[in-house]
């Protein structure tokens, strides 16, 4: 071509490239796209049409093309910063979180004082989960521009996620103060606060959130206040929040743990959505995927377990399991315990250390690391106990370390992921026809699925003075956590004082603010608020059961329903009446039940709820039978460790022979026993 002619092409690719990129800054996405292409027609190896291009994809949403132009364009040329650092954030919204941070340490090294690509850098790393890397790289950056917001924000988000509320709290105070009207670290703030155990500030600072969200994020800033507000109690977002989580569609759910989701009235399909969503977002592997290990055997002949846990402490989930992993059979199973946490060197991790063949300390170590050690110990089955509940580290097990993967205790859902092959469950909890909702295929024992350390002590009873509940009436009990009380929970108990007269309602909580907002509540629907007695929280589990002695009738919260406590009330000898709801969380305390021999206390809706609490107030003789049963159901399957445990390792061998015959988990019901 004559060099007038390539002048005059050229000329004219430049026209195109900037009509393309006219297009682009106006938001005209599939214009710019086609001008971008008229280049590429012409010049195929055009590096600006490429890296536009894929520019315009990423805005449309298509990211997989996005990142195949990208990657087109840096093979013609490797040293353009930008590109390498659009590449990366693609790579990050698509959760491919160690591409990512290659990129972004390339553009970083590309241009060192680029303050945007330090700042991505520093994000790509925490979701990563190298928090050690993301907080040097974040720091660094603000040494050199202490007033970027958005790098103190940052900050706070990888000091929360490595344990340092109160540290993230000044980091989200100072982006605040660079920007008043920013929603995301008004949130953050608040979520801060929750976790230092400040409710009323979380409430506080989550409510300017919601108020200063734009539209795509209010659904999510709104769920979060009303989670806040159940901990105070303050219900009036309560409504707001049931209609957020019914819809398909709602913007921001993926913002939602399933646990805090669970408080709310959603059925297993909703619990499932939300998960997925909750999962995509924030649960991907840190690294590549490696297939499932092979099962091997062992020279003593016996199956490794491995259980995991940030709960190896002062923890319900450590008071039940310990009593079962000790009666585990030690001639076929070998037992680890990995556990983080705040629990070492507690009287109750020094207990569970006493209960296992090895206790492993992992706090110190990466995701990456412990399923490393995993596989180094050679674990057959890894049972997690935690789920999404508080310090759990999913990542860890969908780094596949184990042959086998199983959920059991300690979360009341699915995980939405094939992190797990297997969720420990009965069939009242989880039935045949629910578990179309779970991603993980269930293993069904016979007689309930939690364990009981029946040497539980209860301290001798106190007499109603000295609780500070009058000497006759009917005493109704619930001495759960205040987050799992609502509105339409409270109704109920306040109509049944309605039609129970002398009828008191005993709570506890540890708040003034809260014993003072509920009584409100009370008196809101008419009730004298003496008649609700809230005690401060037991110090102790002795003195929590002995309250029970006292109590005539405790009452299940709903829909968030009685786990470990309900173990508790039954083995202290006081009836439970439940509500069954349609999610695996509102079903426990009617497995419990159900093992117990005593399913006539399940309810199945809110009005027979009501009308059996009132009938049973009325009825002296039917409520001292029913206690009689409640003794008596310490001899039941659901109180028979042994049973259990036994029943428990019947699964795990079935488990393990479908895995050795090369079988894909597949759900299967432990018959009872004798």
């Amino acid at each position: 071509m004559a060099p007038q002619a390539r002048a005059r092409t050229r000329s004219t690719l430049d026209s195109w490239l900037e009509n393309g990129e006219a297009a682009h800054i106006a938001g005209r996405y599939e214009e710019a796209s086609s001008w971008f292409r008229r280049v590429l027609d012409r010049d195929p190896a055009n590096f600006d049409a490429l890296q536009l291009l894929g520019g315009t994809r990423l805005a449309l949403g298509q990211l997989e093309d996005g990142v195949a132009l990208l990657r087109r364009a840096l093979k013609i040329d490797t040293r353009e910063a930008m590109t390498h650092n659009n590449l990366g954030n693609a790579l990050l919204h698509l959760g491919r979180r160690a591409e990512a941070v290659v990129s972004l340490r390339t553009a970083a090294n590309l241009e060192p004082g680029n303050g945007a690509i330090a700042l991505n850098l520093g994000n790509a790393l925490r979701e990563l989960g190298d928090l050690p890397a993301s907080l040097a790289t974040v720091l660094t950056l603000l040494q050199r521009e202490p007033k970027l917001q958005a790098a103190h924000f940052s900050l706070g988000l990888a000091l929360r996620a490595a344990g340092r509320p109160n540290d993230a709290l000044i980091a989200f105070e100072r982006a605040i103060a660079l920007d008043p009207l920013d929603a995301h670290a008004h949130a953050q703030c608040g979520l801060t606060y929750a976790d230092l155990g400040d409710s009323v500030a979380a409430f506080s600072s989550l409510g300017t959130a919601a108020a200063l969200a734009p539209e795509n994020a209010r659904s999510w800033m709104t769920l979060l206040k009303a989670c806040a507000g159940l901990e105070i109690p303050d219900w009036a977002t309560w409504t707001t929040a049931c209609e957020i989580l019914s819809r398909q569609d709602a913007d921001g759910i993926e913002a939602i743990d399933p646990m805090r989701a669970m408080l709310f009235p959603i059925d297993d399909a909703g619990v499932a959505r939300i998960t997925r969503r909750y999962t995509a977002a924030n649960v991907v592997p840190t690294a590549a995927r490696r297939p499932r290990p092979a099962l091997s055997s062992h020279p003593d002949g016996r199956i490794r377990l491995g259980y995991l846990s940030p709960d190896f402490g002062d923890h319900p989930v450590c008071r039940l399991i310990a009593p079962a992993l000790q009666a585990h059979d030690r001639a076929k199973f070998s037992v680890t315990a990995y556990a983080w946490g705040s629990g070492a060197g507690t009287p109750h991790r020094a207990n569970l250390e006493a209960t296992v063949d090895r206790c492993i300390d992992v706090s110190a170590l990466s995701d990456i690391q412990v399923a490393e050690l995993l596989r180094a110990d050679g674990i057959d089955i890894a049972v997690d106990l935690a789920g999404y509940t508080g310090k759990s580290r999913p990542r860890i097990l969908l780094d596949r370390p184990a042959p086998i993967q199983v959920g059991w205790l300690g979360y009341p859902g699915t995980l939405g992921t094939d992190a797990l092959d297997y969720l420990i469950a009965d069939t009242a909890s989880i039935p045949h026809d629910a578990e179309q909702h779970f991603s993980e295929r269930i293993a069904r024992l016979p007689h309930g699925f939690l364990p009981y350390d029946t040497n539980a002590q209860v301290a001798p009873p106190l007499t109603r003075a000295q609780m500070g509940l009058p000497t006759a009436g009917i005493v109704f009990a619930c001495f759960s956590q205040t987050r799992k009380l609502n509105p339409l929970l409270f109704d109920l108990w306040m109509q049944a004082l309605q039609e129970v007269p002398d009828s008191i309602l005993w709570l506890a909580a540890n708040t003034n603010m809260a014993t003072d907002r509920l009584r409100a509540q009370a008196a809101a629907r008419g009730i004298d608020s003496t008649r609700l007695v809230v005690s401060p929280r037991a110090q102790n589990q002795a003195e929590y059961l002995a309250r029970y002695a006292i109590a005539d009738l405790a009452l299940d919260t709903y829909p968030y329903g009685s786990h470990s406590t309900a173990l508790d009330v039954l083995w202290a000898g006081c009836p439970l009446l439940a509500l069954r709801g349609p999610a695996m969380a509102s079903r426990v305390s009617s497995s419990i039940l159900t093992a117990a021999g005593i399913p006539n206390l399940i309810q199945q809706d809110p009005s027979s709820y009501l009308s059996t609490m009132v009938a049973l107030a009325k009825d002296c003789k039917a409520l001292a039978d029913l206690r009689a049963r409640v003794h008596a159901s310490r001899q039941s399957p659901l109180f028979d460790l042994r049973r259990l445990v036994t029943d428990l390792e019947r699964a795990y061998l079935q488990m393990h022979a479908a895995g050795c015959a090369g079988q894909l988990p597949a759900s299967f019901d432990i018959a009872a026993t004798p």
